[in-house]
């Protein structure tokens, strides 16, 4: 029977349309009936009518008090029937539909707790309603049935699903166990001091991010610190250091002292040096007094690496001193200087007190520490194997390289971190077999208003739109290639003119002609592919919907810089042959050669046109956009990379006379192509230490290549997959067009775009009904999304 509806105020009030109301209902021919008072039922309960009190005016005492002993479980009636009722719980549209003393074995939670969770009850639909991440509710609903256990879903990102823990109040304890299980290193507290003056210079020195002047301290701390970096690479130069060397040539030729020994302290690069370490000297200074713990200041990692960056100059200074005072003898063996200085590199890491990028760099390997050892004890075990392998495999050849076991060690390194310098190689077919192992070991487009612009747009925009469009696209893509490779084939030597060919005899004179560029059968070629391109833009130009956008599109900058280069290039060959006709030129080059190279070479962008039509590219275009800072980060990370290992080999090596290291500059070379694992060969160390530095370089490049990768690939799968599943949903949308055309309202078009970040989500009946779907049943948050506005409506049924 159908069920009776009455508002019931309570009496001496007034019932305010706005206020929440609570709902009681008895159904006679059940005895779930909901009271929010005790005694006997009344009329209306027993007639079976479903009673409506405003909540503004109940008794909120009697009525909490009154859910708590039908909602929550008490452990003497776990087995009653009100115990095992079930709830429904509506998450976006997802509902879930458990057992009240499941949510009441964590009564402390926000679905626990009766009085939490009645803030999100429907009346209308008797269910609780909450706007929340419907994949994240997976595991919050599990945590409950499990009695605690908490598993983040794959596809739910680490910060969402901690949103929703602290949503759903679970607790800081199940925070805390989550963040271990992410491997979230834990946020180290750092008081501040309680002097206020105190407290203020070291907020100025500490975080840079607390005011403007702090972060000018930061900016002039960073500048200073390059400068001394730059110091200590510009001091190697041969041309630096001219004046040094012909003093000991002079010392070694003649066994006595002649010539004066060139002073220190009035070298250019010691004056510089000098005024960084007192700007160091003073920060750290400061930061001392200033800290709110003078043992917690000499544990952190940043103050040590402070101390041991400025320790070198002093001894430094007091070497020289003393080799002044002693009349000039040696204060220190030479070796020892050398490390001595080496140490001052270690300045490049004062940079991550101001740079996100490497305290990121710091914690992850921090938190990589069993990672990183059972990374090496695989190299340390693998480098054992294929060395005694190779050894034993050539030690029958009188040419092979391989002298003894540790001796291969080098090559295993460097063959199993890909880097491959050409140093040492096998020779034999044992050999070549063992390295060959080793090696193997180791947005939305709006349509134009006008139909025939619109028309013409799908057809040069939109391949997909009909078969025409795609007759046009496969022809742009033809010409596209036709066109580099004739800018590749031209360049071929044996198609290029002999000079010989411009000799005519005329008569005892011998006359010099140019050939002329217009006659060249390649441009001719590129010539029609010109047309074609220039005629393709101007079309699109006409036709587009919005010129500033036009001019906006990275494609169509790269068609108007691809068709560039060709009218230059003409536009000289008619000046020059102008002047050669005018007798003025002499046939000389209107503009110069290399200015013409540049020119000429600008004609390779061409190939970025393919984009327009290929997806791959422009997948790979989105992931790199949207990986700038991941890629900054690695550009970052192999510059400190750089910077150290090509001070640390140019050191290694600098007594070696056959060293092919004469400067930190020099060897910049030699580190880029060992830690991006490239290796030509062209500079290799030869001592020792030259190959414990190259070692360490050629792991340090793969850790540090590694690194951002995970975040650049993460960012290629969502691009691949967005556009995949939207050409699938695409594929779905065509079978409804002709309805969405046929309705009038449908059929006007909209310039408004809907955003990729925005939720799309369809009606039940378009499971249902392919044949019944309307534009309203594509909704968003804030808008109806119009249903041909875009050409790509598979995008909006894409949750993205």
């Amino acid at each position: 029977a159908a069920q009776k509806l009455s508002l019931i105020p309570p009496p001496h009030t007034h019932t305010h349309k706005h206020a929440p109301l609570l709902w009681t209902c008895s159904r006679g021919a059940q005895k779930d009936t909901r009271r929010l008072g005790g005694g006997s039922e009344s009329p209306e309960e027993r007639a079976g009518i479903m009673t409506v009190v405003p909540a503004e005016n109940l008794d909120e005492t009697v009525a909490l008090a009154a859910l708590s002993a039908q909602d929550a479980c008490e452990p003497e009636r776990a087995d009653s029937q009100d115990c095992c009722e079930r709830v429904v719980i509506n998450i976006s549209g997802l509902r879930f539909e458990t057992q009240l003393k499941t949510l009441a074995q964590f009564p402390a939670t926000l679905l626990g707790d009766p009085r939490k969770r009645m803030r999100f009850f429907d009346p209308l639909r008797n269910e609780y309603f909450f706007d929340r991440n419907r994949p994240s509710f997976d595991a919050i609903l599990y945590y409950y049935q499990s009695g605690g256990r908490l598993r983040r879903p794959v596809n739910v990102p680490v910060d969402i699903f901690m949103e929703e823990i602290k949503f759903y109040e679970l607790g800081e304890e199940v925070i805390e166990n989550f963040k271990d299980d992410e491997g979230f290193i834990k946020e180290e507290e750092r008081p501040l001091p309680e002097n206020e003056f105190q407290r203020q210079v070291w907020l100025l020195f500490e975080y840079p991010e607390s005011s403007g002047p702090a972060r000018g301290i930061a900016i002039v701390s960073v500048l200073v610190i390059l400068i001394s970096i730059v110091i200590f690479c510009m001091e190697t130069l041969p041309e630096f250091r001219e004046e040094a060397r012909t003093f000991d040539e002079h010392l070694a030729a003649n066994g006595t002292v002649r010539a004066k020994k060139p002073n220190p302290f009035t070298d250019p690069f010691f004056i510089v040096e000098t005024l960084c370490i007192i700007w160091f000297s003073f920060e750290l200074l400061v930061r001392f007094l200033a800290c709110p713990s003078k043992a917690a200041f000499f544990k952190n990692i940043m103050n040590t690496i402070d101390i041991v960056a400025i320790m070198p100059y002093f001894i430094t200074l007091g070497l020289e001193l003393a080799e002044h005072q002693g009349n000039g003898q040696q204060a220190m063996s030479l070796a020892i200087l050398r490390v001595i200085r080496l140490v001052r590199v270690f300045r490049i890491f004062k940079l991550s007190r101001h740079s996100k990028g490497l305290q990121i760099l710091g914690k992850t390997l921090q938190a990589s520490m069993r990672e990183l050892g059972l990374l090496i004890f695989f190299l340390f075990i693998g480098v054992i194997l294929f060395s005694s392998a190779v050894y034993f495999a050539e030690t029958d050849d009188p040419h092979s390289g391989f002298s003894s076991i540790p001796d291969a060690f080098w090559w295993a390194v460097v063959s199993m971190t890909t880097v491959g310098y050409g140093d040492m190689c096998p020779v034999t077919i044992g050999g070549k077999i063992v390295g060959s192992l080793c090696a193997i070991a180791g947005e939305e487009r709006p349509l134009p208003e006008n139909e025939f612009q619109r028309q013409i747009w799908l057809l040069f925009e939109h391949p997909e739109s009909s078969g025409p469009a795609r007759g046009i696209a496969i022809v742009s893509v033809m010409v596209i290639l036709i066109s580099i490779v004739i800018f590749c084939l031209e360049t071929l030597p044996e198609l290029k003119e002999d000079p010989n060919d411009r000799i005519r005899m005329v008569g005892n004179t011998t006359m010099y002609y140019k050939a002329s560029v217009l006659t060249d059968p390649f441009f001719v070629v590129e010539t029609l592919c010109i047309i074609w391109f220039s005629f393709e833009l101007i079309v699109r130009f006409f036709a587009c919907p919005s010129k500033a956008a036009f001019f906006k599109n990275m494609m169509n900058s790269i068609d108007i810089v691809a068709i560039i280069p060709y009218f230059i290039t003409l536009g000289t060959e008619l000046a020059d042959d102008q002047g050669n006709r005018e007798g003025k030129g002499g046939g000389e080059q209107a503009t110069s050669l290399a200015i013409l190279r540049v020119i000429r070479l600008v004609r390779v962008f061409r190939i970025f046109k393919l984009s327009r039509h290929s997806k791959g590219l422009q997948i790979l275009g989105q992931t790199l956009k949207a990986s700038m800072r991941e890629l900054g980060l690695l550009i970052f990370f192999l510059f400190i990379g750089v910077i150290l290992f090509s001070s640390a080999v140019y050191f290694a090596e600098a007594e070696e006379k056959d060293s092919f290291f004469s400067s930190i500059p020099d060897a910049f070379w030699w580190a880029v192509v060992s830690m991006t694992t490239v290796g030509y060969g062209d500079m290799y160390p030869v001592t020792i230490g030259g190959k414990i530095v190259g070692s360490l370089c050629a792991i340090a490049g793969v850790l540090t290549i590694a690194l951002p990768v995970p975040v650049i690939v993460s960012n290629f799968n969502y691009f691949y997959h967005r556009e995949t599943e939207g050409e699938e949903q695409a594929q779905l949308l065509n079978v409804s067009n002709q309805n969405l055309a046929s309705d009038t309202n449908s059929s006007r078009r909209s310039s408004s775009v809907v955003s990729k970040s925005e939720y799309m989500e369809i009606d039940e009946d378009l499971n249902n009904s392919i044949d019944n779907f309307r534009e309203a049943n594509l909704r968003t948050a804030n808008c109806t999304a119009p249903s041909q506005n875009c050409v790509n409506k598979g995008k909006l049924l894409t949750d993205v």
